[in-house]
């Protein structure tokens, strides 16, 4: 049965990359901020190499520069990581991960932000991070954890999520009992549904309880505790599952169906 858990990180990343791919801003577009000439007695000092000393871009050419900087040689992302506009400073963290230059730091400013957009950003590329390698997990599943109590709903959806990419199975281990009591307690059910298929991709044998309990939750979170059962070899989960192909909810029953198919 352990050959399901795979799909409960494929689905949920999916879902991840497809708003916040490391290539797209991670937020709305914002009016763009008007251009006022200024004389030469006013006129400050022109653009660095980024294009990033002053305010006299509009919102959109900084934007560009911002994107681009994880791709020119000889520009710094991180000269915009300070900039006053919430979306420039998500772009400036996904422009370090594409210039491999994202780590625990990076990971720690943009948890930190002030906003919920830069927040789940980089919520998200340390999901990347730690699918691809374990090297920054000793920091960066710390960070995660704490990341579980921030106030926006989509950030803690997004921060489950990511702990459960973590490929290194004792790593991860220290994540399972924050996310334990997420997936019970929770007051949203998005949140609650993520640390629950975060459970099944880990697989770890003390967080079964939690997941069995979800069963009697509403559809969807049985929906993503009948997947999470496919990564535990212990007969309460196949007990699961089996009770799955009688829920009322025809979602729920397809899945168990599938997954004893394959079994």
């Amino acid at each position: 049965m352990g050959s399901g858990a795979g799909d409960v990180g494929d689905k949920k990343l999916s879902g991840a990359e497809s708003e916040y791919t490391p290539d797209e801003p991670a937020c709305h577009e914002s009016p763009a901020i008007p251009h006022h000439p200024e004389s030469p007695d006013t006129a400050r000092p022109g653009p660095d190499r980024n294009g990033h000393s002053d305010k006299r871009d509009g919102l959109g050419e900084r934007r560009r520069n911002a994107v681009l900087a994880g791709y020119r040689p000889g520009d710094d992302p991180e000269a915009w990581s300070d900039d006053p506009d919430p979306g420039i400073r998500a772009l400036a963290v996904g422009a370090l991960f594409r210039a491999g230059r994202f780590g625990p730091d990076t990971a720690a400013r943009a948890l930190d932000d002030p906003d919920a957009v830069v927040r789940r950003r980089g919520a998200t590329l340390a999901g990347h991070d730690l699918s691809a390698s374990s090297r920054h997990a000793d920091v960066l599943i710390p960070l995660l954890i704490d990341a579980l109590g921030d106030p926006d709903p989509l950030v803690a959806e997004t921060v489950a999520w990511a702990l459960g990419e973590t490929g290194d199975e004792t790593a991860a281990d220290v994540a399972v009992d924050a996310l334990c009591d997420v997936a019970a307690g929770h007051d949203d059910p998005l949140v609650r549904e993520s640390a629950v298929a975060a459970l099944g991709a880990i697989g770890a044998p003390r967080s079964l309880d939690v997941v069995l309990d979800a069963l009697d939750g509403p559809p969807a979170l049985r929906r993503r505790a009948a997947v999470a059962l496919a990564a535990f070899d212990d007969r309460r989960a196949a007990a699961g599952l089996a009770r799955c192909l009688d829920d009322r909810d025809w979602l729920v029953r397809q899945a168990a169906e599938e997954l004893l198919r394959n079994d």
